[in-house]
């Protein structure tokens, strides 16, 4: 009923259609985002055409990304027309959904998105380019093992000589080689050594220099609490030196699990932005038709 009073007033015809398409590009361009995103949106309601309905909707996306609105980019993706576009389409459309996952930080939402693309589309040659983006959300979720075999097989694929293919395999294969790969630390054991031993979930996770910190000032509480038993100040000594040492104690355990997780984010990273690099130099290589 909506769209029926609407199409009274405006009218259905292609050429309004395309007239709101433009002034959404226009607006785009010159960086009126939600404004351009009215008129995608009203693009995308009065047309019948499942192909410029999809384009109007990666359009509108394109307006979310642009204010850094991923779940809204994401959304708004949602609502495409999968069924009745063809694979070039689909595969534009799965792409740009994944990229808006990607950047959201939702990495399997945007792994997603690629093995569909992957999986429905007839023409394995519309996909290729989506290899290397896949290889990337694969490493993002610490997957380095299985993006490095995606990028060996996109490398299979490629257009290349020999020579050029052996060296870029031997790249990925350094890349990807067991003894790079990050080894990653386990919260939940940092938090179980410092329980059992003070300093040890700091030396399990990397940070001597505050294990050390920690484990004397743990050991400070327990002397002041000797000292103050000694000399007769046991209420000092239950309630204000075990506390001192009490605190240190559960903060040691916190904080090591803490560094835990920043050793794996850091090597993380680290270890991701070398393949970055690496996943970028090998998709300016000619690629495969």
């Amino acid at each position: 009923m909506c769209r029926f009073l609407c199409t009274v007033c405006f009218g259905n015809d292609s050429l309004r259609v395309n007239q709101w398409l433009r002034e959404g590009d226009r607006l785009f361009a010159e960086g009126q985002y939600k404004e351009a995103g009215i008129y995608f949106e009203r693009g995308f309601f009065f047309s019948e055409n499942p192909r410029i309905q999809a384009l109007a909707l990666m359009k509108k996306s394109d307006c979310y990304l642009a204010r850094e609105a991923y779940s809204d980019a994401s959304r708004v993706l949602g609502r495409m027309p999968y069924p009745e576009l063809g694979d070039t389409l689909s595969v534009m459309a799965r792409q740009k959904s994944a990229l808006a996952a990607y950047l959201g930080s939702d990495f399997p939402l945007a792994e997603s998105h690629l093995l569909q693309a992957l999986a429905l589309t007839e023409d394995s040659s519309l996909t290729l380019h989506l290899l290397p983006f896949q290889a990337l959300v694969l490493n993002e979720q610490q997957r380095w093992t299985e993006a490095g075999a995606v990028l060996l097989h996109y490398l299979d694929r490629l257009s290349l000589s020999e020579e050029e293919k052996k060296k870029w395999r031997q790249s990925i294969e350094i890349q990807y080689a067991k003894n790079k790969i990050p080894r990653l630390k386990n919260p939940e054991k940092a938090r179980m050594l410092s329980a059992f031993l003070p300093g040890l979930g700091y030396l399990y996770a990397g940070n001597i220099s505050e294990g050390f910190w920690n484990v004397a000032l743990q050991t400070l509480g327990l002397g002041l609490t000797g000292v103050g038993i000694f000399y007769g100040y046991y209420f000092t000594s239950a309630f204000v030196s075990i506390s001192i040492f009490q605190k240190f104690y559960t903060g040691g355990i916190n904080r090591s699990s803490f560094h835990a997780r920043k050793w794996n984010y850091e090597k993380s990273r680290e270890f991701n932005e070398a393949g970055k690099t690496l996943v970028l130099d090998l998709m300016k290589t000619k690629k495969a038709p």
